[in-house]
């Protein structure tokens, strides 16, 4: 097991689906990530491309002369048709596709959106590729991804993936997880 750190990006200012959305970090999102991650000794950075996980990174990156790899694989989910829409929003138009997507996620997908299937299988590769980073490791992703990584690592229930909490600007520290060894033996 790697010595790693997830830091979800801080705020943008903007609610609902954002998925591919390349919104900015807010004055308060910078604020959030400075003070979950300047403290740490890392030694390597990954992040997504999307600049409100990557103008952290690159930041932090220059500030300490770090190492910084970005990694496509680390996008949030497409939500497809519900990019930039809100939750209300949807259930005011759709609210049975909305009610199938937060009670099963694997066989509901957002429409026109990425399957759950497909976003797992890129966010494994991203992590089997991030064993390879020097450690201390921090990656600077999305929710999702980090809600999926719990799920995968910990080999918790399917059902459980959307309640994992992952605030903006919050740190996790997968060291501390029960970790199951991937791939398997």
């Amino acid at each position: 097991m790697i010595d790693c750190h997830l830091l979800r990006h801080g705020s943008t200012g903007f609610d609902g689906f954002r998925g591919r959305l390349d919104d900015a970090l807010s004055p308060t999102g910078w604020q959030q990530m400075q003070h979950a991650a300047l403290s740490y000794p890392w030694a390597a950075l990954i992040s997504s491309p999307r600049q409100r996980c990557l103008a952290f990174a690159d930041q932090l990156s220059q500030q300490h002369n770090l190492p910084l790899r970005i990694d496509d694989n680390l996008c949030e989910l497409d939500f497809g048709d519900w990019e930039g829409r809100t939750a209300a929003d949807i259930a005011s138009t759709d609210e049975q596709q909305l009610q199938n997507f937060w009670q099963d996620p694997w066989l509901y997908s957002p429409p026109g959106g990425e399957s759950l299937n497909v976003f797992a299988q890129r966010i494994q590769h991203a992590w089997i590729q991030a064993q390879q980073e020097p450690t201390p490791l921090l990656i600077i992703t999305h929710a999702g991804v980090i809600r999926y990584l719990h799920h995968w690592l910990t080999g918790s229930e399917r059902s459980s993936l959307l309640h994992y909490p992952v605030p903006h600007g919050s740190l996790h520290n997968v060291t501390n997880w029960p970790v199951i060894e991937f791939p398997p033996a």
